[in-house]
């Protein structure tokens, strides 16, 4: 699906992150990419053992705060002090396919299709957070170049 999901945009990401593997009793599957332009409209897809979660929850919820974290701390790093890392922003060029396998989980919401699982977030974020924060110490153009969007000295920064 992730793969399906890239070919289909138009434009190339700007960045991949992808991880499948095993936390504790959990199994994650996870592909991150962005994008620059504005055509489709941002695209998360998530699971939770054979449940579709339509509305998202926990491991959305736990993928972005990861990489919001790992945002702030390059930032915070490379003393990008103009920087304003917010979620807002965030959704702007994504492409979020995601699964998590393991024990019976919590559902909520109207239809009972958002993942609500405390566990799931916290090892969620921790993940993506150590996955993006390597990828930009090790990519550092192309993290320059994806956290331009933050930047409140660029005019156009703001339109996103």
């Amino acid at each position: 699906m992730f793969d399906r999901a890239i070919t289909e945009v138009l434009g190339k990401p700007e960045f991949e992150l992808t991880f499948d593997g095993k936390v504790n009793s959990n199994t994650y599957q996870i592909g991150l990419a962005y994008r620059t332009d504005w055509y489709p409209s941002p695209n998360a897809i998530s699971f939770a053992n054979d449940i579709h979660t339509v509305c998202g929850g926990s491991l959305v919820d736990g993928i972005l705060d990861g990489l919001i974290n790992a945002c702030k701390v390059y930032a915070k790093g490379n003393n990008l002090t103009t920087f304003k890392i917010n979620k807002k922003k965030f959704t702007n060029g994504l492409i979020l396919i995601c699964a998590v396998r393991g024990e019976e989980y919590r559902y909520g919401g109207s239809w009972k299709e958002t993942l609500e699982d405390s566990v799931v977030r916290k090892q969620a974020k921790k993940l993506v957070s150590k996955l993006a924060l390597d990828f930009f110490n090790n990519q550092k153009e192309k993290a320059d170049k994806f956290l331009w969007r933050f930047d409140t000295t660029q005019l156009a920064s703001g339109m996103y």
